[in-house]
């Protein structure tokens, strides 16, 4: 957390809240609320694989403009850098 900063930060707010509205699918048992998980764990690995390519990419960038954090930032997940 130290290290990683802000997108450390905002990447725990975000896991801890899809945890909690997984238990909250998994108690309800809704399609639409299943749906919305599933579609929002795709854009969440999208984006990895997005930052997976961009650091292969890449060699060093200043952290502002790291691939993890423009990757992520790009997905719109509720947070920002």
């Amino acid at each position: 957390m130290q290290r990683g900063g802000k997108v450390a930060e905002n990447l725990d707010n975000y896991y801890y809240g899809l945890r909690d509205c997984l238990l909250r699918a998994q108690i309800q048992v809704t399609p639409e609320e299943l749906d919305q998980q599933i579609q929002a764990l795709l854009e969440l690995r999208e984006a990895w694989v997005e930052v997976e390519r961009s650091t292969q990419e890449t060699s060093e960038r200043p952290a502002s403009s790291s691939p993890v954090v423009q990757a992520l930032s790009e997905k719109n997940l509720g947070w920002s850098v």
